[in-house]
């Protein structure tokens, strides 16, 4: 889970023991006000054409990729002939040439990492 998220050991675990009290809660919640906009984010594989830059103060970092999926013959494929623009929040780099990565795409359609490189 902390790799997942770029999250430390400490963030880890107290992000694990948020969810368990959530799991163990018999209460209900109560959103008093307008509704807040609910996130969502759909997961994508995609196969890097450099290494992502890591976020320098407040620009996130980014690099191009194809999105990826699983071909007829069981080997990852790219399925776009059009790269996408991934944007890296993280202080690190993330990835390099030629390697898989998971990534987010968010309410506004921008491509967030979310994973380390997969060799």
């Amino acid at each position: 889970m902390a790799k997942l998220f770029g999250l430390n050991r400490e963030d880890a675990r107290t992000l694990r023991a948020i969810i368990e009290w959530f799991k163990g809660s018999r209460g209900s919640v109560t959103i008093t006000g307008p509704a807040p906009m609910m996130p969502t984010c759909k997961l994508y594989l995609v196969k890097l054409d450099g290494t992502v830059s890591g976020r320098s103060g407040s620009t996130p970092g980014s690099q191009t990729a194809s999105i990826c999926r699983i071909g007829d013959d069981g080997d990852l494929e790219e399925t776009t002939a059009d790269s996408v623009t991934v944007y890296n929040a993280f202080e690190s780099d993330s990835g390099a040439a030629d390697t898989y990565i998971f990534v987010g795409k968010d309410v506004f359609g921008t491509f967030w990492v979310l994973s380390e490189d997969c060799p």
